[in-house]
């Protein structure tokens, strides 16, 4: 092409490079693309996983201390008045033979 073209400096590598096809260039850009989704993919994925890791420790936190609360007002409750606490949590034991 002529030097006014705006491909002129695009198309001297078709001399120069007789034996390089276009598609040896697509293909490279078509791995390096391939190459960048997969580290994305990799990234969210690690992402997601320590964003559900925090919310599944955020509510089990959130439950704890309303167990906590729940037992301080049955405690309150039962401190108040002469009664004693009940044992909150019962264990059975099978009788051994």
């Amino acid at each position: 092409g002529k030097k006014r073209s705006s491909f002129y400096y695009n198309l001297w590598n078709i001399k120069y490079l007789s034996k390089f096809k276009w598609d040896d260039l697509t293909a490279e850009i078509a791995y390096k693309n391939a190459v960048r989704e997969q580290r994305l993919a990799l990234e969210l994925s690690a992402a997601k996983r320590e964003r559900d890791f925090y919310l599944s420790k955020v509510e089990k936190s959130r439950a704890l201390s309303s167990i906590e609360e729940r037992l301080k007002k049955v405690s309150n409750n039962y401190t108040s008045s002469t009664i004693q606490v009940p044992c909150l949590l019962y264990f059975y034991q099978i009788d051994t033979v």
